[in-house]
């Protein structure tokens, strides 16, 4: 096996520890062996910037392995990405999906929010909202200065 083959693998995402941001991945070219709970490398990892993101089960995961581990040990997840079985959602712009069906999608300037359960908005300071075109408020019920 190629040094690469040994050091980059990918494989598919069988379990997720959400407390410590980390998953385990088995590998088909392996006999299906199963890693150990490898971190999921993200981008910033503070309490108070970040971007918290976990694949989900079933996931095509791309992991980067220690190479003094030929077993199911040491790694990382580097990512996770689009196969002819799990094509991207949609091309153009950037898109962020959740499993629930909420999604935040950004094409040619225009910016799309749809949101599966209630959306609350919170400021600690003022809101303004202002458009150079038409502004529609459509709702079941809608209250103001309550």
């Amino acid at each position: 096996m190629g040094e690469t083959q040994r050091l980059i693998r990918e494989g598919k995402v069988t379990a997720i520890n959400e407390s410590v941001m980390s998953a385990r991945v088995s590998f088909e070219d392996r006999e299906n062996l199963t890693s150990a709970e490898l971190p999921i490398l993200g981008r910033g990892s503070s309490s108070t910037a970040g971007d918290y993101w976990l694949p989900t089960i079933g996931d095509r995961a791309v992991c980067l392995m220690a190479p003094n581990d030929e077993q199911s040990g040491g790694g990382w997840i580097i990512g996770t990405r689009f196969s002819e079985l799990d094509p991207p959602i949609k091309a153009g712009g950037r898109r962020l999906v959740f499993g629930n069906g909420t999604a935040l999608e950004f094409v040619d300037g225009d910016v799309n929010m749809t949101v599966a359960g209630n959306l609350n908005i919170v400021s600690k300071g003022d809101v303004s909202i202002g458009a150079e075109g038409t502004v529609y408020i459509k709702g079941k019920e809608i209250r103001l200065n309550e």
